[in-house]
């Protein structure tokens, strides 16, 4: 009985340490299972972020190259609406000029130009002031226009 009883023992003793084993290794893969999973999710986290990152700056440098074409082109549009205002005063002024000639005094040549017998030269002063203004004034309008039609297009890009 002896024999039986020591081999009793080894077996439970046995069957004791399997049980303990298997559950540590259970325990064990149980985390083993939930650390894979987390890093996972994490790794996810972080491509996502990345991601995010990459399109917000594709979006940034999308936005940077548009806002200079439209300062590049408000400015070529702006400068030539000033090159056309200025070559059309250049006109007027020549026309004014060429018409003043055409009336000068014959027996008085330092006097300079004679006047006009519509208009005095306060009133042609007068007159050239208010081509300025409204030539001033089509400039900013036309400049609002172009503004708001690159908001528009930005707004409608974005």
């Amino acid at each position: 009985m002896l024999i039986k009883e020591d081999i009793r023992q080894k077996a439970t003793k046995l069957y004791e340490d399997f049980q303990q084993t298997w559950k540590s290794s259970r325990t064990t893969e149980y985390f083993k299972q939930l650390e894979i999973r987390y890093q996972t999710k994490r790794k996810l986290e972080v491509t996502e972020s990345q991601k995010i990152i990459e399109l917000a700056e594709i979006d940034r440098m999308k936005v940077s190259q548009l806002r200079n074409n439209t300062e590049s082109v408000t400015k070529h549009v702006s400068d030539s609406f000033v090159e056309f205002t200025q070559e059309n005063t250049r006109i007027q002024k020549r026309t004014l000029e060429s018409s003043f000639s055409k009336k000068k005094k014959p027996d008085d040549e330092n006097a300079g130009y004679a006047m006009s017998s519509k208009f005095s030269s306060a009133q042609w002063k007068e007159i050239n002031e208010k081509i300025r203004s409204l030539v001033y004034q089509l400039q900013i309008n036309l400049l609002h226009e172009i503004c708001l039609q690159f908001y528009l297009i930005i707004k409608n890009y974005l």
